[in-house]
């Protein structure tokens, strides 16, 4: 699964967010495969949590999308129609799609559009 790198605080507010963070951090302790398809994987994880429970997570692994909002004017937002099974009928959303390996967002973007 591909994350996005995240920016580090510094000086003091890293101390404070760094301590804050530690405080809310869960342990793996192991994780179980469910599902693997063509696009989607699903695991459930078992974690410790920071006052020492255990607890499970269902995780789903997607490899990212990119969501495009095209304004024509300050007022004015393409949408498109497409059926999508999960729903059983057309709806209305702005452009959309998902990532392929190793492409940009950027390119998936402008694909999308």
């Amino acid at each position: 699964m591909k994350s996005t790198p995240k920016r580090e605080p510094t000086g003091e507010k890293a101390a404070r967010v760094t301590d804050w963070d530690d405080d809310l951090r869960e342990a793996s302790l192991s994780s179980d495969l469910v599902f693997a398809g063509r696009v989607i994987r699903v695991r459930t994880d078992r974690v410790r949590l920071p006052d020492g429970c255990e607890a499970v997570r269902e995780v789903v692994e997607h490899p990212g999308g990119v969501a495009i909002v095209p304004l024509l004017a300050p007022d004015a937002v393409v949408l498109v129609r497409q059926y999508r099974h999960a729903v059983g009928e057309p709806i209305w959303e702005i452009p959309a799609g998902k990532l392929e390996s190793g492409e940009a967002p950027e390119v998936c973007g402008r694909r999308e559009l």
